[in-house]
């Protein structure tokens, strides 16, 4: 097993793009990345994304004795949309299971408007996501794992700031990631400033194409945007990007792999690109 990089989070392959997962693949993906050195693997939660996405609560349990050293975290859980006394026990579950190894990614679901009128929840989302944190630490003490809260809005910097431990960042430039990491740092240094990355390390050009078949499969609409965002290239380009992102401030950065076979992106990432990480 490799020393951990420390800066480096794997994005597992919860969101069933072409065919479903099974658990044996899910747990080998798993095993892999903490072999290949990743300190953190992730799940994603979506109430209605529109295609199916595994439930990041009984996935972590489902995938906790699989490693025995990685963190696990979600990235994010649509905490206010959940009721608050199953949130609270399900979170305790979650650091149960672990060990401890969590980190509690959370957010209020703004991209998916659907998603907040399917939940139920009455009034501002932002205000439900509020109470949902005071709820977890209040009820979790001491045993309330790291708080990451995401977003891009600067309503999610500041609570980031006020209520979280760490900021986890999504589709952002290096140049926007350093300025909302500068207004976040200006509000509370102590805030872990994080960031998710898709990615994709290719040599040809059907391989870049296949990568950006998968990232227009799986997040469909703004593909535009999307493709200017998505780090795809050769290992030493990638490398040469998310250093950028290391330069900005960036303490970790979540790769999620624009691929069908995510093994083999994060050993290409483990391999070929972390050794020209500057933090690695």
């Amino acid at each position: 097993m490799r020393p951990p990089f420390e800066v480096l989070g794997a994005g597992l392959p919860t969101v069933l793009v072409h065919r479903g997962m099974s658990q044996v693949e899910l747990r080998d993906v798993t095993q892999a990345v903490e072999e290949l050195g990743y300190s953190t693997a992730w799940t994603g939660d979506h109430l209605l994304l529109g295609k199916p996405i595994l439930e990041p609560v009984s996935t972590i349990a489902g995938l906790a004795s699989a490693a025995s050293r990685i963190r696990f975290g979600t990235g994010v859980l649509l905490a206010g949309l959940r009721e608050p006394t199953r949130l609270i026990r399900e979170v305790r579950t979650m650091v149960a299971v672990t060990g401890g190894r969590l980190v509690l990614g959370v957010g209020a679901g703004g991209d998916w408007p659907a998603e907040v009128t399917a939940s139920g929840v009455r009034g501002r989302r932002g205000a439900a996501l509020d109470r949902a944190i005071d709820d977890l630490r209040t009820e979790l003490g001491g045993d309330c794992p790291a708080l990451w809260v995401g977003g891009r809005s600067p309503a999610a910097l500041r609570r980031a700031a006020t209520r979280g431990d760490g900021w986890l960042g999504y589709l952002e430039s290096p140049r926007t990631y350093d300025s909302k990491r500068s207004e976040l740092m200006a509000l509370a240094d102590g805030c872990l400033p994080a960031l998710v990355v898709l990615v994709a390390v290719v040599d040809r050009r059907r391989d870049a194409d296949e990568a950006e078949h998968y990232m227009a499969v799986q997040f469909r609409g703004a593909i535009d945007a999307l493709r200017r965002l998505a780090v795809i290239g050769p290992a030493e380009d990638v490398a040469a990007r998310l250093n950028e992102f290391l330069r900005a401030g960036c303490r970790h950065l979540l790769l999620q792999p624009l691929t069908a076979d995510p093994t083999r992106q994060f050993r290409l990432l483990a391999e070929q690109v972390a050794p020209m990480l500057a933090a690695a």
